[in-house]
């Protein structure tokens, strides 16, 4: 007959006999939740006799929620920036350019500007060349709409269609190392011979869009005619853009264009935001699924500590089993710690990752690209949600085999396990 007296300074008995008189009690009145909480309640205890293998195992839960965290917040204001700036570029435009890529004849915006709804049309022309042995883009825009895609932020405007003045980027300044009042020479292949212009301003440092546009290569800001000139487009233009005085008549507009010219690719800005959005999922696809390799690598760990558990409990699972403890109790003290664990590395997992994000945005890409990039920070409760329940789907399914197998654990066997 068991005397507790005997196992006074028996540990396993002490826990297990303290839990079997409390599910005992609660059984007898049918309690299943008050024993689940009992369950839980052993769980945690188990935990914290272990704290260095329980910290390990939430660090790299840790670690892959982090990282997939950063990787959507900085998708995510990515995505709402080039939005932002689509929509300020665009409004209520519509781009048009040639399918095949070639030039438009200029004409065209002529004729475009008498549809109905159109407020106005505005010619563009861009292509490659050289400016002092350096690749650049070469931008061409009517003087008297330049401030509308590249606000001026020193110096002044381009004088005349014909004047041969240019306006460069703060970051075209840095890398061609010429400033206001200076003069280069621009060369392309279609125009060799090379041209001097006097550069007479500075315009607003790049965004998002233009850099997907320039490809991070200098801009140099001309008049239409002169990068018609120098790009060989006399007579036409790479682009038009067409401003509709109303946003409800831009799909009348748009069947009107392609009435009168087949041809063109007619591009709206619900057509570029799809494009973006698709891309950057693209990307965000790409990126997490290199992140989840550190949720592999968390999900390893969760088995492997798990698996140690039962093992060294296997005795005290024989004894809880041999005093009236079922087989969900055990799994559920198992499964039980997984959850917490998952929980945890959630949680902080998380929080890590909008710190990381933030610091990524607002020093590491500025520094790393040398350009200063207006992406927001976005904290949203959506990506917070998804990583906690994604830890938590992690821990668990990694966690069940084990759990499962201390359930079905037979007593006797497990009482002769040394």
């Amino acid at each position: 007959m068991f005397h507790y007296e005997d196992f006074h300074y028996n540990f396993i008995f002490k826990a297990t006999f303290s839990l079997y008189i409390q599910l005992s009690i609660f059984s007898t009145v049918n309690m299943r939740s008050t024993e689940f909480k009992v369950c839980l309640i052993y769980a945690l205890k188990d935990l914290t006799s272990r704290k260095t293998r329980t910290a390990f195992t939430i660090l790299g839960i840790i670690v892959g929620i982090a990282a997939m965290t950063s990787l959507m917040t900085i998708g995510t204001g990515m995505k709402v920036e080039i939005e932002r700036e689509v929509t300020e570029l665009l409004g209520s435009s519509i781009l048009l350019r040639d399918r095949e890529q070639s030039p438009i004849p200029m004409y065209v915006a002529f004729v475009v500007n008498q549809i109905p709804g159109v407020n106005e049309t505005i010619p563009l022309a861009f292509g490659t060349g050289s400016t002092n042995g350096n690749p650049t883009l070469i931008f061409g825009v009517p003087p008297h709409r330049i401030s509308i895609y590249a606000p001026i932020t020193a110096g002044r405007n381009i004088g005349s269609d014909f004047a041969y003045e240019a306006l460069i980027t703060t970051d075209t300044a840095k890398k061609l190392k010429v400033n206001v009042g200076d003069k280069v020479t621009i060369t392309t292949t279609a125009s060799p011979t090379p041209k001097v212009f006097t550069l007479v301003g500075i315009v607003a440092q790049g965004s998002l869009l233009q850099m997907a546009l320039a490809g991070g290569m200098p801009v140099m800001v001309v008049s239409l005619a002169q990068a018609q000139q120098l790009l060989n487009l006399r007579g036409s233009v790479s682009m038009i853009v067409v401003r509709v005085s109303n946003p409800m008549l831009i799909n009348s507009v748009v069947e009107s264009i392609k009435e009168y010219y087949p041809v063109v690719e007619v591009i709206t800005q619900e057509d570029i935001l799809h494009t973006v959005s698709s891309i950057i999922s693209t990307i965000n696809a790409v990126l997490l699924a290199i992140a989840s390799l550190s949720l592999i690598v968390a999900a390893l760990g969760i088995i492997n500590t798990m698996t140690m558990t039962v093992r060294e409990k296997t005795r005290e699972i024989g004894i809880l089993k041999a005093i009236g403890a079922e087989r969900w109790h055990v799994f559920t003290i198992f499964i039980g710690q997984a959850v917490v664990m998952g929980f945890l590395g959630g949680i902080i997992g998380v929080t890590t990752g909008f710190i990381g994000a933030y610091g990524i945005i607002e020093y590491y890409l500025p520094r790393m690209l040398r350009v200063p990039l207006q992406i927001p920070f976005v904290v949203s409760m959506d990506t917070a949600i998804e990583g906690v329940i994604l830890a938590l789907i992690v821990s668990s399914f990694s966690a069940f085999l084990p759990s499962w197998k201390a359930a079905n654990i037979r007593p006797v066997e497990a009482l002769r396990y040394e």
